[in-house]
């Protein structure tokens, strides 16, 4: 991420407009749909982006006045051993949080939000606290030490969290997904630490993963609400700017190559009147180009998939397709749920609909819903400022300039034949790992029957 200092107004002339008026109605979809009045009805913030020598960033949204949310977003969680970056976090939050003197100087609750590659510390203050909230979330970043206590409620959550995915059909078919897709041995099989790498928790080892993971160059500090730019700068000044840096982040796992499917795995879990269905591949890097085309072609697979369940099979389960997105292993996923005496039925529409949906001609119309929509929603993320620092959180750990958004700039750049053949390769269901949860025995028989598999069964006893 560049050092430059670079305020910028964030999508705002690709998205609203706001650099100057936008072509007519009847111009081609690929240079921009017409606005609909709810997207005009929303105005997106000022959005700036400034960066010290040491490489710590900070970002500066505007918002409601009166109130201000101040936050440190940490950065490559995801290249320590599954779950540990995430413990930090959370054991971060836990120590620096009500015990501490740095409660009182923020004068509000600390909050957490943690995702697979990165997480966010945050606090919602009065603008008078500012200078006060962002040295204090300082303190509680920068200082590596914790207590015994903190870790063992940190082990303790992971523990439950566990306990609740072991019940997730949906968890388990991911966590299965992951394992067959990248390889039981590699740390992108899975986000969870296993139940012995929780219980060897210590404050020690957590505050070696703070000094290895925790710097200026993997650390952002966002301010969303009612401050001055300048006031926010010297504060991050005192408060960040001789921070040296210690980090020393593991080596990353190579991507992995997609490879044509071998058999049908499934996770047992006898009893369970429901199936689910996964079929997922390696996807492409979150920011690029065959990401976005993804973006623009899944709707078009879902309303497909969907349609055809529905008319032949009766389901009327949701479908659902999107990329799980991490920084070296994202993986993309389509998902279903269906009734287990109809789980073969089912698998066999869906690896039809979705040769078929990668085939259809009907994008334009499709693509300008698609877009429609997710503008809408990418600017609602700042109708809320805990909303708005969560989503350049999300931007900080991705590396991404723009969110992955697609807007009306970068979408003239892509047209239909781009859409469909970004689909047909990565929807082609030769090279989809299917994965099932549910009731081995009404699985297998079901399965041979339509010729399906062969089959695979996986650790009766595994967790998510």
């Amino acid at each position: 991420m560049s050092r430059t200092a670079a305020p910028r107004l964030l999508l705002c002339a690709a998205l609203v407009g706001c650099a100057g008026a936008g072509p007519s109605r009847n111009q081609s979809w690929r240079n921009r749909p017409p606005e609909s009045a709810a997207q005009r009805a929303i105005t997106l913030p000022r959005v700036s982006r400034t960066s010290l020598a040491n490489g710590f960033t900070t970002y500066f949204v505007e918002g409601r006045p009166g109130v201000v949310t101040v936050g440190v977003s940490l950065r490559d969680l995801g290249a320590a051993p599954a779950g540990t970056g995430r413990a930090l976090l959370q054991a971060l939050a836990i120590d620096r949080g009500p015990t501490t003197a740095a409660y009182d100087v923020l004068g509000g609750d600390l909050d957490l939000r943690i995702e697979a590659e990165g997480g966010v510390l945050y606090v919602t203050a009065l603008p008078e606290s500012l200078d006060a909230s962002i040295e204090a979330l300082a303190t509680i970043l920068r200082t590596p030490d914790l207590t015994a206590e903190a870790v063992e409620n940190t082990a303790r959550i992971a523990h439950s969290e566990r306990l609740e995915r072991a019940d997730s059909p949906s968890a388990l078919a991911l966590a299965g997904l992951r394992e067959v897709v990248f390889g039981a041995d590699s740390r992108c099989a899975r986000e969870d630490p296993a139940v012995e790498e929780i219980d060897a928790w210590t404050a020690e080892r957590l505050g070696a993963a703070h000094r290895r993971l925790v710097g200026p160059e993997s650390t952002a500090l966002i301010v969303v609400g009612d401050a001055d730019p300048a006031r926010v700068a010297a504060a991050v000044e005192r408060s960040f700017g001789d921070w040296a840096d210690t980090t020393k982040p593991l080596p990353q796992p190579p991507q992995a190559e997609p490879r044509p499917r071998t058999a049908v795995h499934v996770i047992p879990r006898r009893g369970l009147k429901q199936t689910t269905i996964l079929l997922g591949r390696v996807a492409p890097p979150a920011g690029s180009d065959a990401a976005a085309l993804f973006t623009l072609g899944a709707p078009t697979v879902r309303w497909e998939l969907h349609r055809r369940l529905r008319q032949e099979l009766g389901v009327t389960y949701g479908v659902h397709a999107w990329i799980h997105r991490r920084q070296t292993c994202p993986i993309l996923t389509i998902r279903t749920d269906v009734d287990g005496n109809r789980t073969g039925e089912a698998l066999r529409a869906t690896l039809s609909a979705l040769d078929n949906a990668r085939r259809v001609q009907r994008m334009r119309a499709d693509v300008e819903r698609s877009v429609d929509h997710d503008l809408l929603a990418r600017m609602r993320l700042y109708e809320s400022s805990v909303q708005a620092l969560e989503h350049i959180g999300s931007l900080h750990w991705y590396r991404l300039e723009d969110g992955d958004v697609i807007d009306h700039e970068r979408l003239g750049r892509f047209d239909t034949t781009m859409i469909r053949n970004t689909s047909a390769e990565l929807f082609d269901p030769r090279d989809l790992e299917i994965i099932l949860v549910g009731d081995p025995e009404l699985i297998r028989d079901q399965l041979a029957r339509l010729k399906l598999g062969p089959l695979v069964i996986l650790d009766p006893e595994r967790k998510p």
